[in-house]
Parts: C-alpha cells; sequence; structure tokens
C-alpha cells in the first residue's frame, strides 16, 4: 500500500489541516497555537490555506469570511456584504479556535442548502435565515460569490459538493 505523503511536503513542520487548536492554549511560543494568524501555505491539489480564529462556531465545510485580523465567521448575508475573504473549513471549529481554512485550490468541500449543477452561479445565505455558512444556488437577497466551482453535483442527503476555489471573491 502506498502512502500519499505529497501533503507534507508542502506544509511547515506541525501544519495540520484537519484539527484545531482550542482557544485555551497558551499563546504562540508559550506552547499555544504554532503559527500566527494569517500565516498561508500551500497544500496539495493546488490548495491554499489561511490559519484563523473563528469568531463564530464553524460546522465542518462552512463556507467562512475571513476579517483582517484573520477571524472566521461562518457567512452569512451581513459578513458578505462586508467583501472579507472567502474560505472554506475542512473541520468543524468551535468558536474561538485555531486553525486552518481552505482559500484555494481542488478537492475542497462545501455546505449547500440545495442541488448545485457543475456551472451554476453560487450564492451566500439569505439574510437571518439560520442557515450561516450554507451557499445556494439561487439568487433572491443574496451576494454572488465568483471564483467558484462545483466539481461534483449535490443531490439528496449529500449537501457538500467538492468544489474548486480559484481565489473567491464576494461580488456585492
Amino acid at each position: 500500500m502506498t502512502v500519499n505523503t505529497a501533503i507534507k511536503s508542502y506544509l511547515p513542520q506541525g501544519a495540520d489541516f484537519y484539527r484545531t487548536t482550542p482557544s485555551a492554549t497558551p499563546p504562540i511560543g508559550e506552547g499555544g497555537p504554532r503559527f500566527e494568524l494569517g500565516t498561508r501555505v500551500q497544500g496539495e491539489n493546488g490548495t491554499e490555506w489561511i490559519f484563523v480564529k473563528a469568531a463564530t462556531a464553524h460546522k465542518q465545510f462552512d463556507c467562512v469570511t475571513i476579517d483582517e485580523s484573520f477571524n472566521s465567521t461562518s457567512i452569512t448575508n451581513a459578513t458578505a456584504a462586508k467583501g472579507y475573504v472567502v474560505g472554506f473549513a475542512q473541520v468543524a471549529f468551535t468558536i474561538l479556535d485555531y486553525g486552518w481554512v481552505a482559500i484555494a485550490g481542488s478537492g475542497i468541500q462545501c455546505r449547500v442548502k440545495a442541488v448545485l449543477n457543475h456551472s451554476g452561479k453560487i450564492y451566500g445565505p439569505a439574510t437571518s435565515s439560520g442557515s450561516a455558512g450554507v451557499l445556494r444556488a439561487s439568487a433572491a437577497g443574496r451576494t454572488k460569490i465568483g471564483g467558484l466551482v462545483t466539481v461534483t453535483t449535490s443531490s439528496g442527503s449529500a449537501k457538500s459538493p467538492e468544489i474548486q476555489a480559484n481565489w473567491p471573491v464576494l461580488l456585492i
């Protein structure tokens, strides 16, 4: 059996895209997170990741916005309107956790509300609908997100299709 070690060749020592560090951990350099907020690294499949602190809890595969202080928030119509950086939490975060969020590349997954086709347009959530972090195919009252292409079509209960993120932007 061959083990895929490609991802390790791109990472600084200690980077783990699929693990978060609790907020109760001491500061950087004192046994806390190994990376400074805003650190960017390359992963496999052309992915790029950014180290953030969760301002809200994120479910696995949530679409998030990342502000200028590198705090991530599960996307809502209100945060989308601010034009922050768009990313995708590939693991669940508890509020104030530190961790990595994918901001570009292939093989990324994202939560969606309904079926998305390969060529369909992708929008943020509706205002205060309780669906933070979940993207949609309908435009009504929502911010369009450019630079995203669905690789697999979502259907039935499988609502976390694979996407390709080409440095997505919020088209306000």
